[in-house]
């Protein structure tokens, strides 16, 4: 397994001192890696290393200056405190539950390692609904994932009809991310059909050309 590879496999484990250690010897011979400048850079953001995190980015804006990964990072550092606390894109209300319009969903097909070890809990994302599909991605365009066949059936169906949606990361790890979508606005139309299913629920089934989601 090469150093690269290894050091992605350590920071999806939350190993973030080894991750550290991985990067460096990869940055000892290849000063330059962009790829290994912003992976160093979270795994130094994780230990609470802020200074040396905004270094490491601005390293990676000297080589690559519309990196989106190091700008969007800076913009965060830049609102921190001096504490340890990294901030995240994440507001508690952002993962309250409510029966019938929140639901935690494991995302399929998933992106590149690269861009998996890019995200943080709390992370908001873009769902872009096809025909029958719908796939998230961060908000510079990288590809995260998509929801399920059946589920993004569903939810494609609602939003023709007027629904509305918002998305964040919930759980990232080595080949699996839990994405919690929300419903944050639900059509007239569509007032008898939930976006997900709940227990005890009474409301109207849909159509039977669309595919209800399983739980």
């Amino acid at each position: 397994m090469d150093l690269a590879t290894l050091a992605i496999k350590k920071a999806l484990a939350g190993a973030w001192d080894e991750a550290i250690n991985l990067n460096e010897r990869i940055l000892k011979d290849e000063p330059e890696n962009v790829d290994a400048l912003n992976r160093l850079a979270q795994a130094l953001a994780q230990k609470g290393q802020i200074k040396k995190t905004q270094k490491a980015y601005r390293k990676v804006l000297k080589l690559d200056r519309f990196n989106p990964i190091a700008k969007r990072n800076l913009e965060k550092l830049k609102k921190a405190k001096k504490t340890k606390a990294v901030p995240l894109d994440q507001n508690p209300d952002n993962f309250l539950e409510e029966p019938g319009k929140t639901k935690v969903v494991p995302l399929v097909r998933l992106g590149s390692q690269e861009n998996l070890l890019s995200l943080t809990p709390g992370q908001p994302l873009v769902l872009e609904p096809k025909t029958k599909s719908i796939s998230l991605y961060t908000k510079e365009s990288q590809y995260i994932g998509r929801l399920p066949d059946d589920l993004s059936l569903k939810l494609s169906w609602l939003v023709n009809r007027g629904n509305r949606y918002k998305a964040f990361v919930k759980v990232v790890e080595k080949n699996r991310v839990l994405a919690f979508v929300r419903e944050v606005k639900r059509s007239k139309r569509n007032k008898n059909y939930p976006s997900f299913s709940s227990p005890g629920s009474k409301t109207t089934s849909l159509p039977t050309a669309v595919i209800n989601d399983k739980k």
